[in-house]
């Protein structure tokens, strides 16, 4: 039996926090404004994309007092289903 390394222990407190107070997600609401991250410029030789989505995330939290959630560029037809 192999034993468990002290690296593990944080893991383990937040999978019992979820295990415990996971329920209270249930029903939540998405917010109503979304931030498309454009991973394609990340990776790109000029990271301006990184940059800008933290300056966006700062303006939205702390000017506006907004709450967002983020989407990958490439995810938005999966996250998003238009409606019919």
């Amino acid at each position: 039996m192999a034993t468990a390394k002290p690296e593990l222990d944080p893991f383990r407190a937040m999978a019992a926090f979820w295990s415990r107070h996971g329920g209270l997600l249930a029903g939540k609401q998405p917010e109503d404004v979304v931030m498309v991250v454009p991973h394609s410029h990340m990776f790109s030789a000029r990271d301006f994309a990184t940059m800008a989505t933290k300056r966006s995330v700062r303006v939205m939290h702390y000017d506006c007092l907004t709450a967002m959630r983020a989407a990958g560029e490439y995810a938005l037809e999966r996250e998003f289903v238009p409606a019919s």
